[in-house]
């Protein structure tokens, strides 16, 4: 079987405002659907996992596990003179 990929400029299509604006619409119709049992939220990939995770972590700091890995963690800053919360 033979596929063709051809390189298309979005903006031949449509304009770019209104690219954004359809985008938003669908994942807000993907958000409001209705959830199987014991889905609270539906996220975005790449979007609001990884922004609740780095607020989480500007907020409190990341977290460094206290075993081997995470005292040579904290040895390897201390030397670098990085802060750690």
């Amino acid at each position: 079987m033979w596929a063709i990929s051809l390189p298309l400029r979005r903006e031949a299509f449509l304009d770019y405002d209104e690219y954004l604006e359809r985008i938003d619409e669908t994942i807000d119709r993907i958000k409001n659907s209705k959830k199987r049992p014991g889905v609270e939220e539906i996220l975005v990939p790449r979007r609001e996992r990884s922004a609740r995770k780095a607020a989480i972590n500007n907020a409190q700091g990341i977290p460094v596990p206290r075993d081997d890995r995470g005292d040579r963690a904290v040895v390897w800053a201390l030397e670098r003179c990085i802060q750690l919360s």
